[in-house]
């Protein structure tokens, strides 16, 4: 539950009011301090935890803190995982991995693989492996049997562990039909028997935790529908981190219909929705989608997953579309939208192909498909990943698209393909493809492409100007290429065109291939582009990398200051160790140093750890949340502020007593103190949460 600002220490009550400290030594009528919180609607909400006051606390009865992980790997990540609370056996549950370096998935972790299992031998998982492209991944879990358990991802000495309980189908509610009346809330198990309407001006809402188990139809030839929701009115699905929403099959072999939103909002937070996709076929692939939206529908996917679908993720005739931190996987292809703005924010798109559709046919499995908006629809992606695609990874159909910050790979074809329209590129990564951008048009056609601070890399073909119908003379193609890397394969050849090469404009960018036709060959590197380990996709810049600070000067300057580097990654000053004091882990000895030297104006550069040039709280931050990736309160280092950490303090013995704290003993705030301030801002950051 998160804090808002104006938490306070406000008075003290019973202990018969605490409920949420593990030390269970305290008896009723002790006095303890109750933390008083203003929520969004102004109210207020008594109380998360129980200080106690004027005791001694007993021994802690939590566990210990976890071991101090190697420098070199907790200062890189922490593993995060994803499920929902509540399991029906025999019925699949999805499990979403992260590895977090801070508040962001780290996607310089290329490729890498989880291990799961159940700590109860009497729940057994159909899976045992999440593998994870750029930080990120799923896999689609049966668990049998019918008991609690934890399921526990390791990886490289991370770990994380969620708990499951066990439920059943007994209270579940059977559903279908036009829903009636103004409003209707689902919650526990329901049982989605035949197709649902939600009409103009209804409300369903489904609550936190809740399980949508839909009657389906088995994939084949012919086309079978199965039960489908039609939003014409509003569906809210209301999924937390701590109780995802699911909508799946009732039964494993027959996947369920869709989701349509017929001129409705569809807004699913923390939301699962697998097997789907028995239902009308059409559009690239001729499959049918898990999310239908059109007549200017809204549908917006924030934290959740669309997997394991019988046709594509998602096809739009109309309307706006938002996909935000969000996981689209294991389908015939990835989302296909006309006249439709997208704004899709650090979303994940992987594993597009053949084997998933009814017949095998490896055909358009394109990542993403993009018709034209319409006037005044934007659609711009950013930020996240493209990756595993059986034909194009991004496709295009006279649209015009920003990428920005994005990673796109792995394409049996094209990274991407750019018919009609203009697409603009910018501080991206393009790896694997046959042909990282191709371009191309008919008619008299002008096709744009942009490229500024963008790595193509293992490529056959980086940039190609393609005559499609050939001929077709009245087309043109533009390439306006800047402070970019051009890498191609062994026997490449990074910049191809079937028409004007004088509209080809390379500068300021790294190719083996001299481009030195009109407009092109200022501050250009002519060799072929190193990186510091091509093989293991690793294409940050190695020192002393010519294309370090050879950007086009008139770029805006790096974040360090300095001229723009060439390709994807910018290069930095190497910034100091985490590990202050060297033994080889960081831990709350490393945040007591670095909280010392902002106190005592030490301006060593050994403490300067975000390279501002000087040493001051926002090293102190840098550390707890970027490094750490964890938060005030969380005194044991395990990624979370709990009770447990709560004991782990009080038996310090340094609450309000003028004794120097430190981090381990409740100093949250860094002023070498544990008093009611830390409680508080350790509050404003969230608990058990």
């Amino acid at each position: 539950m998160k804090r808002s600002r104006n938490s306070q220490l406000r008075k003290w009550k019973s202990c018969q009011y605490c409920e949420t400290l593990e030390a269970r030594t305290l008896l009723a009528g002790d006095l303890i301090a109750v933390v008083e919180s203003q929520d969004a609607d102004g109210g207020t909400t008594d109380i998360l935890a129980c200080f106690a006051a004027g005791f001694t606390p007993p021994e802690p009865v939590a566990a210990e803190p976890v071991a101090a992980l190697p420098a070199d790997v907790l200062s890189r990540d922490t593993l995060m995982i994803s499920t929902p609370a509540n399991y029906l056996s025999g019925s699949p549950i999805l499990v979403r991995l992260e590895l977090r370096n801070g508040d962001q998935v780290d996607r310089d972790v290329w490729d890498a693989t989880v291990s799961i299992h159940s700590d109860n031998d009497q729940v057994q998982l159909s899976e045992t492996e999440v593998t994870l492209v750029n930080g990120l991944g799923s896999v689609l879990v049966t668990p049998t049997g019918s008991e609690p358990f934890n399921l526990v991802a390791e990886i490289d000495g991370l770990s994380a562990m969620r708990a499951l309980s066990a439920i059943d189908m007994s209270a579940a509610q059977d559903i279908a039909g036009t829903l009636t009346g103004t409003e209707t809330q689902w919650s526990g198990v329901v049982h989605v028997t035949g197709d649902v309407v939600v009409p103009s001006g209804h409300v369903l809402t489904v609550e936190p935790g809740t399980l949508v188990l839909l009657e389906g139809k088995p994939q084949t030839s012919a086309v079978q529908l199965g039960a489908k929701i039609t939003v014409q009115g509003t569906l809210n699905s209301n999924g937390t981190a701590a109780a995802p929403v699911t909508f799946t099959a009732a039964d494993l072999t027959k996947p369920w219909g869709e989701l349509n939103a017929d001129g409705g909002q569809i807004t699913l937070n923390y939301t699962d929705l697998t097997r789907a996709g028995s239902t009308t076929r059409g559009g690239h692939t001729g499959t049918g989608p898990a999310i239908r939206m059109g007549s200017d529908a809204t549908v917006s996917l924030v934290h959740s997953n669309v997997s394991n679908i019988a046709g594509k993720i998602l096809q739009s005739t109309s309307g706006t579309l938002n996909l935000h931190d969000s996981l689209l996987t294991r389908a015939v292809m990835g989302p296909e939208i006309n006249n439709t703005q997208l704004d899709f924010l650090r979303t994940w798109i992987v594993d597009m192909a053949g084997r998933f559709h009814h017949n095998g046919t490896v055909d358009d499995n394109d990542g993403i498909y993009l018709h034209a908006q319409r006037a005044g629809q934007t659609i711009t992606l950013t930020d996240g990943v493209v990756a595993g695609s059986q034909d194009d990874t991004v496709d295009t159909l006279g649209s015009t698209n920003v990428l920005d910050g994005m990673i796109i790979r792995d394409s049996f074809d094209k990274n991407i393909s750019v018919f009609r329209g203009e697409t603009t590129v910018n501080n991206s990564l393009l790896v694997n493809g046959d042909i990282g951008i191709e371009a191309k048009g008919d008619g008299n056609a002008h096709v744009i492409v942009n490229l500024d601070g963008t790595t193509i890399a293992k490529a056959d073909h980086a940039i190609r100007g393609y005559d499609k119908d050939a001929p077709d003379p009245n087309v043109r193609i533009t390439f306006n290429i800047v402070n970019s890397i051009l890498h191609v394969n062994a026997g490449g050849d990074p910049i191809f065109t079937d028409y004007d090469p004088n509209d080809i404009q390379l500068n300021y960018s790294w190719s083996e291939e001299a481009w030195n036709h009109v407009g092109s060959g200022t501050g250009n590197l002519v060799s072929t582009p190193q990186f510091v380990d091509l093989d293991n996709n690793d294409f940050h810049l190695p020192a002393g990398s010519p294309a370090i600070d050879a950007g086009d000067p008139a770029s805006p300057l790096d974040a360090d200051g300095t001229r723009v580097e060439m390709g994807f990654y910018a290069a930095f000053a190497e910034l100091p160790s985490a590990d202050i004091n060297g033994d080889g882990t960081i831990d709350a000895l490393d945040i007591d140093l670095i909280c010392a030297a902002v106190v005592n104006n030490d301006n060593g550069t050994q403490f300067d750890l975000d390279g501002s040039g000087q040493v001051d709280k926002f090293d102190y931050d840098f550390l707890i949340d970027t490094v750490l990736g964890t938060q005030p309160g969380d005194a044991n280092l395990d990624g979370q502020f709990t009770s447990s950490d709560l004991v782990f303090v009080f038996s310090a013995g340094q609450y309000e007593n003028q004794e120097p704290a430190g981090w381990a003993e409740g100093d949250w705030d860094c002023d070498g103190l544990f008093t009611t301030s830390d409680l508080v801002r350790a509050l404003q950051f969230g608990y058990e949460n």
